[in-house]
C-alpha cells in the first residue's frame, strides 16, 4: 500500500483519480525540485474532464478549495441554526474557515505525513508548519470536490464540524485573559500566572489543561485544544465563579 492509498483508508475516501490527491500533497518547494510530467496532467472531476494546463503543486487546489469550505461551511451553519442572524452566522463562518481551523483539522488526519516537501522545506519542519498544514487542507477539500462533487465533500467536512464547540466560540468574542489581568493588576499591583499543569492525547491532536494562579494562589482550570484556548478558559474560570 503506498501512501495515497494509506491516507485514502485512513479518511475513508477513495479517489477516482488519484492525481488529484497528489497534487494536493505537493508543496510549492517538491514542484521546484523534482520534474513533474505536465503533459499529462488531464483531472476528471465528478462533472465532466477539466484540463488544467502546466501545473504541479497544490496552490490551484487551495484556492478553490478555499471557496469551497465557504460555501459548506455558510450552508452547514444556514440550517443547523435558523435563528441566527446574518452576522453572527458571517462571524462563526470566519472562524471556522480560518487558518487556524484549517491547521487543526489537517492535524487530525495527520496530513503532514503525506506532504511532498521539498529538501530545504523538509529541514525547516515544513511537515508541521501551520501554513504548510492548512493550505494542504484546503488543497485536500478542493481535490475531493473535483473528484467526488459537492454532497460527498459535505458529508466529509460536516464530520469536522459537528466536533466544534460552538460555546467556546461564543467565549473567543469576550477576551477574558485580557479582564481578569485588568481586575488583577487593579486589585493586587501583579500580573496572573497561567502554567500547563498537562497535555494529553497525541501529538497531532492534544488537549492543555492550564491553571491561572495568584500570588501562588490557583484560582482557575482551562482545558483546551491550544494553549490559548486553555489560558482563556482558565481566566473565564476566575471571573465567572468571583473567586477574586
Amino acid at each position: 500500500m503506498n501512501k495515497l492509498n494509506e491516507f485514502e483508508k485512513n479518511i475513508g475516501i477513495k479517489f477516482k483519480n488519484i492525481k488529484l490527491l497528489k497534487i494536493a500533497f505537493t508543496h510549492t518547494s517538491y514542484s521546484a525540485e523534482h520534474l513533474i510530467d505536465k503533459k499529462n496532467v488531464q483531472l476528471l472531476s465528478s462533472m465532466s474532464a477539466v484540463h488544467f494546463g502546466n501545473f504541479d503543486n497544490n496552490e490551484r487546489l487551495e484556492f478553490l478549495g478555499d471557496s469551497v469550505l465557504s460555501l459548506v461551511v455558510s450552508t452547514y451553519l444556514y440550517k443547523k441554526y435558523p435563528y441566527w442572524r446574518e452576522g453572527q452566522l458571517t462571524k462563526y463562518r470566519a472562524k471556522l474557515i480560518s487558518k487556524d481551523s484549517c491547521y487543526n483539522w489537517a492535524k487530525t488526519i495527520n496530513i503532514g505525513d503525506y506532504l511532498l516537501l521539498g529538501i530545504g522545506e523538509e529541514k525547516n519542519a515544513g511537515r508541521k508548519k501551520v501554513s504548510n498544514l492548512a493550505n494542504a487542507f484546503e488543497a485536500l477539500i478542493g481535490a475531493i470536490y473535483l473528484d467526488r462533487g459537492f454532497n460527498y465533500l459535505k458529508k466529509f467536512l460536516v464530520s469536522f464540524f459537528e466536533n466544534v464547540n460552538i460555546d467556546y466560540f461564543l467565549d473567543l468574542d469576550v477576551d477574558y485573559k485580557s479582564k481578569l489581568q485588568e481586575t488583577v493588576q487593579k486589585k493586587y499591583k501583579i500580573a496572573p500566572v497561567y502554567e500547563i499543569i498537562s497535555e494529553e492525547g497525541p501529538a497531532h491532536n492534544k488537549t492543555f489543561i492550564i491553571q491561572v494562579k495568584i500570588k501562588d494562589i490557583v484560582l482557575g482550570t482551562g482545558r483546551g485544544n491550544n494553549k490559548r484556548q486553555a489560558e482563556q478558559l482558565a481566566a473565564k474560570d476566575v471571573l465567572m465563579a468571583n473567586k477574586l
